[in-house]
């Protein structure tokens, strides 16, 4: 220990009597070191730690995946069953985070995001009120009294951290909720980080055990300890399909209550409100249409699966990428087609799709013939569905997990390259030191002691450099956070925020440790061979210089290079993708587009008509506004979830209603819209025309499609005129418009069709204005018209077009930016080193330069020499990059569009790219090496 203190003590003088040296090695190993901590800390947060509830790591997300439709879901019947019938969880709940409500009476209106969960919530999840109690099973149940917890920073907010806000009231939807409690402020719910209160699910058991009305929901469980995950998938796999042929055998076996009865062909439709109705009633559920809660059908066509989420669109309910728990399906085939279901539809097991009311006709048995009053024709259970049993942490992950240790990866590349280049510092100054080593190997210090002695300095070296990291790091954590776009990190950043702990310090402590022992140890061993003692009796050690330590300094540099390659092309592949995204024409036109959300509720607006009406006044008066040259509505604008999603059969789309000839079924999204939407939005319309005011619910059912539709619809036909069964009667195309990249610029279009919102009228709608001044200064004027109409209507999601067509890209311009950062500070590094090596073997060379210009060799003969060993250092550690680049871009191709990652025009201009540069690094020292003296280089040492 005391030798060791020694050697650390000398090495700290060594270390300040070359400030140049140490400044370099510092600055370099404290980005590299930095850089690793900074990833580290993320994958630290949201792979390593566990979530922050007791036993976290326990907790399980259960649901079910539909592959065909990218969808996952859970049935609240599903959730009963299992709840009731496990033998394998000791606790099991279900949520639902996509409510949302508009929140009056204290000052301007707004919108809040809540999650309705079940009475044993807290339990399952561990946790308790900071304030007041969890919710009793009799406030979850229908028809109870409103009872609402509030998030932690809501009662912060809305009561001033008032102790007394137990007991008193909010006003939700038009309806007054109880404050029964409020969570701690370190609580984070596992859905969604934007919930602001909880109020119970309330589901009407005995109705969803019959499946009538079923409540799509969230479910997570905390298995029995001891119980394998394994076990809990078959566990409750077995119970879903035992409830799956007990409901098949029911359905088979004759009608159900709440049927819809004789000459009322139905289906089973979904709607999904923003929460539990005042009462307690459910609002998200599989109703039949017709019913008190669901009075206007949205579809009945023949071969038809109709897919809807009325979550709304960029708010706290929006659905990312794929559907939410909130995502619902229903379906109507009472048509002759396929008994089975549509043609390539699959759907979840776990909801029940069926039809109702006499078909057609045609003989008893047949799909479509009549069966009694209120009898179902057909049972259609879509097969493809797999059960997911998986850890919560695991799910709310999301797309974080693979990038945060792609990115892992990519620093940990830039680290070796730090490495290598202070390793070749080290070299030279090794170098220069041969001298004082050998005296000390002629005093007796054996090769052991010597090695010791430069690991100490190099180790001393790397913990002064992994310091500087760790503070580069603790500042770098909370800007890496805000730069992850939340559709790669889902909800897990809410839940497990990144931050230096004493992980993060134990990880940067043991890179130091690494690090040092990584670029000192070459050095090392070199500087200290054998024949040391021979040294002292050498002239001029400088002109005698190893040709090993050449070897050893050149192949650092060609590592150097080729790791820096694959990165630049990395990093080159990802700016190509990038470019080529914003090259796609989107079909509108975003620019001078405000837009912002508004939802009625069903208290204060409970008839269509009555919702018609409030948004026929708004585009009214928001149009008379200053500034703005036209208005629109729409249930989902460009760049925002579809509402509506279809499956058809190309064969019930006839002019005239004929036989069906093809079994081809397309998916479609059906939109509601204002008139004037497609010249707000800049949509081209190609043929026919659009809608107008007259086209409400008094006229013929009419509906305008996209040219993908039109082509997958009616090839080689003119679509104009053709009849689609969308609704109750089926709909005539009056015109086509321009294909629009609806769900972003780097997905498919896909087919679409749009209805007059007069004809069908939604209560959750997207306001949009096309202005002729900046569309941000219209956002309080237009929130005043609103008021004017209704002072407790709310406005939200204010934003303009532009901004969302640029936050639609953040996941994408994220992995490009921090990939072309690291790929820059590798190729600065590959630089420096290539530069370093290159100045080195001048000085070391000054000698023989001396004696070949002596000798007659001109200055661009010396050029040619130098920038020559330069150009073959570079080209060996091409030939090495490309082939590690060729093997590791695979792993980018998720991250890329439109780019092969073996795309060749990448690999060749940015190898000529690192080329180019290290030639500059090369040609820099040569040119010196020029300008050398014959004479002063003749007496050099």
């Amino acid at each position: 220990m005391e030798r060791l203190l020694q050697d650390v003590r000398y090495g700290l003088r060594q270390l300040r009597r070359n400030p140049g040296f140490t400044l370099v090695a510092v600055l370099t190993l404290a980005l590299g070191i930095g850089a690793n901590t900074a990833i580290f800390s993320v994958v630290n947060a949201v792979v390593l730690r566990p979530l922050p509830y007791p036993q976290g790591d326990r907790l399980l997300w259960i649901s079910e995946i539909l592959p065909a439709l990218k969808a996952e879901a859970a049935g609240a019947a599903d959730y009963l069953d299992w709840r009731d019938q496990n033998r394998t969880l000791a606790a099991i709940a279900a949520f639902d985070d996509s409510a949302s409500y508009n929140l009056t009476g204290r000052g301007t209106p707004s919108r809040v995001h809540a999650a309705a969960v079940t009475a044993n919530f807290f339990a399952t999840l561990g946790v308790n009120p900071a304030l007041g109690r969890a919710f009793t099973a009799d406030e979850d149940k229908p028809n109870s009294r409103g009872a609402v917890i509030l998030m932690h920073s809501f009662w912060q907010q809305y009561f001033g951290s008032d102790a007394q806000a137990l007991g008193k009231t909010v006003t939700l939807d038009a309806a007054p909720y109880t404050v029964v409690a409020v969570m701690p402020a370190s609580f984070r719910f596992p859905g969604s980080a934007e919930v602001q209160m909880l109020v119970p699910l309330a589901l009407n058991e005995a109705s969803e055990r019959l499946r009538v009305q079923n409540r799509l929901v969230s479910i997570i469980g905390r298995p029995n300890p001891d119980v394998s995950l394994s076990r809990v998938r078959g566990d409750l796999d077995a119970i879903h399909k035992r409830s799956q042929a007990a409901a098949a055998a029911a359905l088979s076996a004759g009608p159900m209550p709440g049927t819809p009865g004789p000459g009322n062909q139905s289906m089973m439709q979904v709607r999904v409100g923003p929460g539990p109705a005042p009462g307690g009633a459910p609002t998200a559920m599989r109703e039949p249409e017709g019913s008190a809660n669901n009075p206007a059908p949205e579809a009945r066509g023949k071969g038809m699966v109709q897919f809807r989420d009325e979550s709304v669109a960029r708010g706290p309910g929006a659905s990312r990428g794929m559907p939410s728990a909130a995502s619902q399906a229903s379906v109507a085939n009472a048509g002759p087609q396929n008994p089975a279901g549509p043609t390539g539809t699959p759907a979840s097991s776990n909801q029940v799709f069926r039809t109702f009311g006499p078909g057609p006709g045609g003989p008893p048995g047949r799909a479509g013939a009549p069966s009694g009053p209120g009898r179902m024709m057909r049972l259609t259970v879509m097969p493809d569905v797999e059960l997911k049993v998986v850890p919560l942490s695991e799910h709310l992950l999301g797309n974080l997990r693979p990038a945060m240790l792609t990115l892992l990866g990519v620093v940990g590349l830039v680290l070796l390259i730090a490495c290598a280049n202070v390793a070749n510092l080290m070299l030279a100054r090794a170098s220069v030191r041969t001298r004082e080593l050998s005296v000390r190997a002629v005093l007796g210090a054996g090769r052991a002691r010597l090695v010791r002695q430069l690991l100490s300095e190099s180790i001393t070296l790397a913990l002064i450099g992994g310091v500087a990291g760790l503070l580069l790091a603790a500042w770098g954590v909370p800007v890496l956070t805000r730069l992850i776009p939340a559709s790669i990190s889902g909800d897990a950043l809410s839940l497990m925020r990144p931050h230096v702990d004493t992980t993060v310090l134990l990880f940067a402590l043991g890179v130091s440790l690494v690090t040092g022992i990584l670029f000192g140890l070459a050095p090392g061993l070199t500087a200290t061979r054998p024949d040391l003692a021979e040294k002292l009796k050498e002239g001029s050690p400088a002109a005698t210089a190893g040709a090993g330590r050449g070897v050893l300094r050149g192949a650092l540099a060609v590592a150097e290079l080729s790791l820096a390659l694959v990165l630049l092309i990395g990093a080159g592949l990802l700016v190509k993708s990038f470019y080529h995204v914003l090259s796609i024409d989107p079909g509108f036109a975003p620019d001078h587009v405000l837009t912002m959300n508004l939802r009625l509720t069903d208290m204060l607006y409970p008839r269509p008509e009555q919702k018609a009406a409030f948004f026929s006044e708004v585009l009214r008066r928001v149009g008379a506004l200053p500034g703005v040259k036209s208005a629109a509505v729409a249930d989902s604008l460009p760049l925002t979830p579809y509402h509506a999603k279809l499956i058809i059969n190309t064969a019930m789309a006839t002019q005239s209603g004929g036989p069906p000839t093809s079994e081809t079924t397309i998916m479609m999204s059906r939109l509601s819209v204002s008139p004037a939407y497609f010249y707000t939005l800049g949509i081209p319309v190609e043929k026919g025309r659009t809608f107008t005011d007259a086209d409400d619910e008094h006229s013929p059912k009419v509906a305008v499609v996209n040219q993908t539709m039109a082509k997958n619809m009616w090839p080689r036909e003119n679509p104009i005129g053709k009849q689609l069964p969308l609704m109750t009667d089926s709909v005539t195309v009056v015109g086509v418009v321009a294909d629009t990249r609806h769900e972003g610029l780097s997905e498919n279009v896909e087919s679409e069709i749009y209805v007059p919102y007069l004809q069908q009228p939604m209560g959750s709608m997207q306001l949009a204005l096309r202005t002729a001044v900046d569309p941000a200064s219209l956002a309080n004027a237009v929130r005043a018209q609103v008021t004017a109409i209704d002072p407790a209507q709310p406005i939200y999601d204010v934003a303009t077009l532009e901004q969302t067509l640029e936050d639609s890209m953040a996941p994408r311009r994220f992995n490009m930016l921090l990939l072309a950062i690291f790929a820059a500070l590798a190729l600065a590094l590959a630089t420096v080193g290539i530069y370093g090596v290159m100045a080195f073997s001048v000085t070391q060379r000054t000698h023989e330069i001396g004696i070949r210009m002596a000798l007659g060799a001109e200055r661009r003969d010396v050029l040619r020499l130098i920038v020559r060993h330069g150009l073959v250092l570079t080209l060996v550690g091409v030939v090495f990059g490309v082939g590690g680049a060729w093997a590791l871009t695979r792993f980018l191709t998720s991250f890329l569009f439109g780019v092969r990652p073996t795309d060749p025009a990448t690999f060749i201009v940015v190898s000529a790219v690192l080329v180019a540069v290290s030639m500059l690094a090369s040609y820099i020292p040569a040119r010196r090496a020029t300008k050398v003296d014959p004479m002063v280089a003749l007496r050099y040492e």
